[in-house]
């Protein structure tokens, strides 16, 4: 073999071993009392690919759904006369509503408004737990679980 021939193959083994204690170091729970980090290393890079593999298979399996805006609702919410701001999040089993309120407007009038929205949302997502939240002045003025 040549000199570059041998130098390639220990530069590559060098990095080989640097990738899997930097993998071991990212996942593994280690103390500053190890003293025989060469082994364990070895042992985690070993785990932490067969986690990672398992984790793979249980992400294709539970698809996670991606945060969706429902726009009718939140142009519903835009369109009160005492919010100044809305939207309305779907994502997985959850629905999520969230109103500013301008000032001025009652805390009794906020969460009517919260309840009604609440209600319109369990009734369209009758499958999924619903929140809505009234926000003034930085203050949570109504917090409606249905």
């Amino acid at each position: 073999m040549t000199r570059n021939n041998i130098l390639k193959k220990i530069c590559t083994g060098l990095l080989v071993c640097a990738m899997a204690a930097s993998i071991a170091a990212c996942g593994a729970k280690t103390s500053s009392k190890d003293t025989n980090n060469t082994e364990k290393s070895q042992s985690v890079s070993k785990n932490e690919t067969n986690k990672s593999q398992d984790a793979k298979k249980q992400s294709e399996k539970t698809k996670v759904e991606p945060v969706k805006q429902d726009k009718d609702l939140t142009k519903s919410i835009k369109n009160e006369k005492e919010v100044s701001e809305g939207q309305v999040y779907v994502k997985d089993n959850n629905v999520i509503g969230v109103m500013l309120i301008k000032k001025g407007v009652s805390a009794d009038r906020a969460k009517q408004l919260a309840n009604e929205y609440a209600a319109k949302l369990k009734k369209q997502y009758k499958d999924k737990k619903v929140n809505v939240q009234a926000v003034q002045d930085g203050k949570n003025v109504a917090n409606i679980t249905k």
